[in-house]
């Protein structure tokens, strides 16, 4: 091991004004440099995605199920740092 990696994202929900950024520290030469990304929202590259899957008539690698998945998922993380703990993700079938 040369460095170590730092890796800051912006809130889920907020990715236009709060940009990820990515800190490479090097312990070889003791320096540190910043890759700054673009802000831009996930969302909205997903939803092109899938208008674009629909305008072509094509089922995409996502299930039916994604929204679902996502929603328990942002409830449980959510209900996880509420209780400052680990919490189980309930699946319904």
């Amino acid at each position: 091991m040369n460095g170590r990696l730092e890796i800051y994202s912006g809130a889920w929900d907020s990715p236009e004004s709060k940009p990820s950024l990515l800190v490479h520290y090097d312990n070889t030469s003791g320096h540190a440099t910043e890759y700054r990304f673009e802000g831009i929202s996930p969302f909205d590259r997903a939803m092109a995605f899938f208008c674009e899957q629909i305008r072509a008539g094509e089922q995409g690698p996502q299930s039916r199920w994604t929204g679902y998945e996502v929603d328990e998922l942002i409830g449980h993380l959510a209900q996880s740092s509420d209780q400052r703990q680990a919490v189980d993700v309930a699946w319904k079938s």
